[in-house]
């Protein structure tokens, strides 16, 4: 958003991974993870890989340019 990284938007996303999991629609762009802001691209794969094992996570994201939150548990 105007030159500036706000987040990680998500595409092809596949049945089963962690992103179809906790609902999130191609096009989505995570914001925050866990209170964690990804506005710097080297932060996002970092915190993708910490929370592959996590049960509880909640995300800030954008759908069509409205901001929400999801929080959800994986089992």
């Amino acid at each position: 958003k105007d030159g500036k990284t706000v987040g990680f938007r998500v595409f092809a996303i596949s049945k089963g991974s962690l992103f179809d999991k906790v609902n999130l629609e191609n096009g989505d762009v995570i914001t925050n993870i866990n209170g964690v802001n990804l506005e710097d691209s080297t932060q996002g794969f970092k915190v993708y890989e910490s929370f592959q094992q996590e049960n509880s996570i909640t995300l800030n994201i954008l759908r069509n340019g409205v901001a929400m939150t999801k929080k959800v548990t994986i089992q």
